[in-house]
């Protein structure tokens, strides 16, 4: 049997876990007005949660006299490398992001974003003051068989359902790497005639993350083509400043203006590849971006005529 202590943190780890889930589930009710069960795990719980509320936990008790401060810096640190590094493997490991900070201000690498960083303090610091006291006081009064006998429940309800999740995950991660398409909206689409004449736990998968964004190898390349793209068209623009005292008679946008311009619509171009949007809309802007590009072609042209001359 577990020593009192393994018994404790098995018990806490679970709880939080319960408590992470109530979180999401409550979010993405707001977001979408409608239940979404969140998560890899089937049962009511995220772990990520519970481990960082743990790691909290073990980390705060090595300082005999923790500060409020002290345990929201721990918190924020301590959470938001595990959310980095989960974010990662899971990335690495099923060619999908979970989840996508990118368009949040203080972003890194949109795996974690100053906002959720300060919400993590903060829920360190009710982990630390509120809900592990009130947890362990309730602890103290259950027999030790008691929490025990729970434990050993926990680990092995959250056992099997590693293992029923394993081979969800396992059919979601063979047939996005099987996938022609090259954009995340197609792929959703397929995960979605797939999982169509499955049993419900594939199909709740599926539905647990609809904003999922897909990291292919066929879309990791497109992304890298047009990240040169505008790398290419940036260095046009800084090698040949000089252009933005030219104006061309023909063309009344400014040099400056153009370049602005063209920098702008090469991201919105990445954005709504990479969303799988309206094909229509982004011939669109492949159209607009040439001819700007053509423009300043023409200028850069003249100037050296005129150089020549």
């Amino acid at each position: 049997m577990p020593s009192e202590n393994l018994t404790n943190l098995i018990i806490l780890f679970f709880s939080f876990s319960v408590l992470g889930w109530m979180i999401e589930v409550s979010l993405k009710f707001i977001d979408f007005g409608r239940f979404i069960n969140r998560g890899f795990f089937i049962g009511p719980y995220c772990p990520i949660y519970g481990l960082g509320s743990i790691l909290i936990i073990l980390v705060t008790q090595n300082f005999r006299e923790h500060s409020p401060a002290l345990v929201f810096l721990i918190s924020l640190l301590v959470c938001g490398l595990v959310e980095y590094l989960v974010s990662y493997f899971l990335e690495a490991r099923y060619h999908a992001r979970w989840w996508d900070y990118s368009n949040r201000p203080m972003n890194l690498n949109g795996r974690i974003w100053i906002g959720n960083l300060v919400l993590f303090g903060l829920g360190g610091l009710a982990i630390d003051r509120v809900f592990e006291p009130w947890i362990m006081d309730g602890l103290a009064l259950m027999p030790l068989v008691w929490k025990q006998g729970l434990a050993l429940a926990i680990v092995l309800v959250m056992l099997v359902d590693l293992i029923l999740s394993y081979f969800v995950m396992k059919l979601v991660k063979v047939n996005v790497e099987g996938s022609k398409s090259d954009n995340t909206q197609a792929i959703r689409q397929e995960m979605k005639v797939l999982v169509t004449n499955k049993n419900i736990l594939y199909r709740r998968f599926i539905n647990a993350y609809p904003d999922v964004k897909y990291r292919t190898d066929r879309i990791k390349a497109k992304l890298r083509e047009f990240d040169l793209e505008s790398k290419r068209i940036k260095e046009a623009i800084e090698e040949n400043i000089d252009l933005e005292k030219v104006l061309v008679k023909a063309d009344l946008e400014p040099t400056n203006l153009l370049k602005t311009q063209i920098i702008q619509r090469q991201g919105d171009l990445i954005r709504l590849l990479e969303e799988g949007q309206d094909p229509e809309a982004i011939q669109a802007l492949k159209e607009e971006i040439q001819d700007k590009k053509e423009i300043l072609n023409r200028r850069r042209r003249r100037l050296h005529l005129e150089e020549i001359h």
